[in-house]
């Protein structure tokens, strides 16, 4: 037995159980890129990129999946290399001339041509093999861009049980990875406790390819205080709200958007569905100074400014901030009250994928600038699973922020779809079950790390 996760969502997706059939006719990425149906259109874009361009072809159809799936993922990337790069559709339906010409009779098939000169090709639907593809095509000094990617936020929960249901019932996201620990993180992933505890990946697909979630349990805390530091997360999941509603979660509205207060009162903002890569948008925060945010963020971690999209608005002056345009962002939201950023008992962590190699200096250049570094580049283990080297900074407002590094992250973050072992977990007295031998539960301040 593999005890397997059906993904209902994805099922719905392709019209299962009684869902309404896709519209097989459009790719998610149709909306962001031109399509080219002709020799002579092809001609015409061929021109318009000039000899220094790299052109990507992208050959798919409507009706097939591995396109579908990878379409976001395409999106993103020709966003985030627009400076170097020109992707086009081509749909194998509608230009048998161009499919003939590039001997193309399967899909996604993916050509790429400079100066109207066929240079190569990749056969297959694996985001990242495809990217490294395009990327050994590009200039030098190019392919550096989008090499640090947003990998998930972590939320310290008080009971996984409860939690489950809203992020899988309401939001739509499935376990990628579950994995239980005898004794506290090196790195404090699971905050500044000594004892037991648990990580739960929650996410829409593989953490290689899409942000995530990360659900910290601490075995004995049933709850922890709050500060004002974090707002919400921004999801482009319409159906969320009924969804919230049938299961009596909490909605409220502000800044002309719609908000799903969830267990352990997060707040989830939610949104039209676009043609992004992430249906994740952004993790917004209160930082007390915008432009001490702006230059620690941006002048010394090096990611880039966004303009703040109308669905994204809010009252108080905010800055957006991301390594690239297809990528999950950081909101920063100045405090509209003076006072500083309390981050309580609750304070999460931001985490992010670097190349390989290069944490130790990441945290050299920011332990130069004179900033918080927490722990030095080190090691974690996982039972049965790659080793990664992380290290964590502090921003001038205490939020955390991990670097790991890539490769070993992303062996390690393959997902195994686990299955949480609940009797287990209410043997040891976990989310809300007593706790065993009769012993009280510890308040959240306690179990600290001396």
């Amino acid at each position: 037995p593999l005890y397997d996760v059906i993904d209902f969502v994805e099922r719905a997706s392709r019209g299962g159980d009684g869902a309404p059939p896709p519209k097989a006719e459009k790719l998610a990425h149709a909306a962001a890129l031109t399509a080219v149906a002709d020799p002579e259109a092809l001609a015409a874009e061929l021109a318009r990129a000039g000899e220094g361009k790299l052109v990507v072809l992208d050959f798919g159809a409507g009706w097939c999946k591995n396109c579908q799936r990878l379409a976001p993922q395409v999106g993103a990337m020709a966003a985030q290399l627009a400076e170097h790069a020109v992707f086009l559709t081509v749909d194998l339906d509608e230009a048998d001339e161009l499919a003939m010409e590039y001997e193309v009779s399967a899909v996604p098939a993916f050509k790429f041509l400079r100066g109207g000169q066929l240079v190569g090709e990749y056969l297959g639907s694996d985001a990242a093999e495809l990217g490294a593809a395009v990327r050994a095509r590009l200039p030098a000094g190019a392919a550096l861009a989008g090499e640090k990617r947003a990998l998930h936020w972590v939320f310290k929960v008080g009971n996984l049980r409860r939690s489950m249901q809203f992020y899988e019932e309401v939001l739509g996201l499935r376990v990628l990875r579950h994995e239980e620990f005898e004794s506290g993180c090196e790195a404090t992933c699971n905050g500044p406790y000594a004892g037991q505890w648990s990580k739960t990946m929650v996410g829409y697909g593989p953490e290689k390819e899409n942000f995530a979630l990360e659900l910290t349990y601490n075995y004995g805390i049933d709850a922890y205080e709050f500060g004002n530091d974090y707002q919400y997360i921004g999801v482009a999941e319409p159906a969320a709200l009924a969804r919230a509603k049938a299961l009596g979660y909490p909605i409220g509205q502000r800044d002309g958007a719609q908000y799903i207060v969830g267990p352990d009162s997060y707040c989830f903002r939610v949104a039209e569905r676009r043609p992004a890569a992430e249906r994740f948008q952004c993790v917004a925060l209160r930082v007390s100074d915008l432009p001490r945010a702006e230059a620690y963020w941006c002048g010394l971690l090096g990611l880039a400014k966004f303009e703040v999209p109308a669905h994204l608005g809010v009252a108080d002056p905010s800055l957006l901030v991301g390594f690239d345009g297809g990528q999950v962002k950081l909101q920063l939201i100045q405090v509209n009250d003076g006072h500083a950023v309390d981050h309580a008992q609750s304070g999460g962590r931001i985490a992010f994928a670097c190349p390989t190699g290069s944490v130790p200096g990441i945290y050299q250049k920011v332990k130069d600038a004179g900033h918080a570094v927490m722990p030095p580049p080190l090691t974690l283990p996982t039972e049965g699973k790659a080793d990664v080297v992380v290290t964590i900074l502090a921003d001038p407002d205490g939020y955390e922020i991990c670097f790991v590094e890539d490769e070993a992250f992303y062996d390690l973050a393959t997902p195994l779809y686990d299955v949480i072992d609940w009797v287990d977990r209410e043997s040891r007295g976990a989310d809300g079950a007593p706790p065993p031998g009769g012993k009280k539960k510890a308040g959240a301040a306690n179990g600290v790390k001396k």
